[in-house]
C-alpha cells in the first residue's frame, strides 16, 4: 500500500496510467485530474491528489494500469510468465476502500490471475454468458442475459491467488478493510489473431489487391 501511495502522491501520475472506478457510478476523468502548464505542451490528465483521495473516501477504487510497463517487480513477473506460457501478459493493481465495489458484474476478454496483496476481497464468480469473448465482445446484460447463481463465492486473503478463465462473469467486493490486489492478464493468441495476421501479410502481394472477378456472394455485396 505504501507503493500505491508513493505512485499516486509523488510521481505526477497521469491518465491512463491510473483511473478511478466505482460500481454504479460514472466518474469523469476530468473530475479528478488536472492539466499542468508546461512548454511546449502541458502535462494533461495529471492526478489531482486531493480529488482522488476524496473519491477514494467516497468508495471509488484506484486503478493503476499497465504496471508491467513501468514497475520493475511486475515487469519481471510478467516477462517470466510470458516465457513460461508463450503468451503476452500485463498487470493492473486495484486499491479499493472498505465496504465498496469497484466494478459491476463483467467478464474479462483475457485470462486473469488475481493476486491479493493486502486486506481481503470477496469474489463472486458466475457461468460465462459468452464463450471465449474477443477483445471487442464486452459483457452487456441486456443482450447476453443476467448472470445466474454464483458458482464460486470466495474471500481472498493477502497471499491468495484466484484464476479466472476468459469469459467467466465475476464481481468483487471489500469488507471492513481496504483491499489491494493485482490482476495479471494473459492475452492469449487466438485463431482469429492468426487469420488476421495472415490476411494482413497478403497486402504486399498485388494479386490480393486486385478486384474479385465474377459474381460476388450476396453477403459481400451488402
Amino acid at each position: 500500500m505504501a507503493d500505491v501511495e508513493r505512485l499516486l502522491c509523488s510521481t505526477g501520475l497521469r491518465f491512463p496510467a491510473f483511473r478511478l472506478a466505482k460500481a454504479g457510478a460514472k466518474l469523469d476523468v476530468s473530475s479528478y485530474t488536472k492539466d499542468l502548464s508546461w512548454r511546449p505542451s502541458p502535462f494533461t490528465g495529471t492526478a489531482d491528489v486531493e480529488r482522488v483521495l476524496a473519491e477514494f473516501e467516497d468508495g471509488a477504487t484506484i486503478v493503476l494500469q499497465g504496471l508491467h510497463l513501468n514497475w520493475e517487480p511486475l515487469a519481471r513477473h510478467c516477462r517470466a510468465l510470458e516465457a513460461e506460457l508463450g503468451q503476452p501478459a500485463q498487470a493492473n493493481a486495484y486499491f479499493t476502500p472498505r465496504s465498496a465495489q469497484g466494478l459491476p458484474v463483467h467478464h474479462d476478454t483475457h485470462d486473469v490471475f488475481s493476486l491479493q496483496v493486502a486486506g481481503e476481497k470477496r469474489w463472486l464468480v458466475y457461468e460465462p454468458a459468452w464463450e471465449l469473448p474477443l477483445k471487442n465482445q464486452r459483457y452487456k446484460a441486456e443482450t447476453m442475459g443476467e448472470p445466474g447463481p454464483p458458482v464460486l463465492d470466495v474471500t481472498l486473503q493477502a497471499g491468495d491467488t484466484l484464476y479466472l478463465p476468459r469469459g467467466w462473469l465475476h464481481e468483487a467486493k471489500t469488507s471492513e478493510t481496504d483491499s489491494l490486489h493485482i490482476t495479471v492478464g494473459v492475452n492469449v493468441y487466438t485463431w482469429m489473431d492468426a487469420f488476421r495476421a495472415a490476411i494482413e501479410s497478403c497486402a504486399s502481394d498485388p494479386g490480393f489487391r486486385r478486384s474479385v472477378e465474377g459474381d460476388l456472394p450476396g453477403a459481400l455485396l451488402e
